[in-house]
């Protein structure tokens, strides 16, 4: 599935499509560890998602 499918999800939504619990006050890309391989569509979609990550947890509070 690509990631414009599912960018305008609610984290609920997507704990429930990928069966994965997304817990409050964590970053997801701390331990990120890139593989030197350039993947720019990729990282773009990780910037995409971060900042999409960060909107819908101040939309709960």
């Amino acid at each position: 599935m690509a990631f414009s499918e599912y960018k305008d999800y609610m984290a609920g939504e997507l704990e429930d499509f990928f069966g994965i619990k997304i817990y409050e006050h964590e970053d997801l890309f701390t331990n990120f560890k890139p593989s030197g391989k350039n993947y720019v569509s990729l990282q773009e979609d990780v910037k995409d998602m971060l900042s999409r990550i960060k909107i819908s947890k101040s939309e709960t509070y």
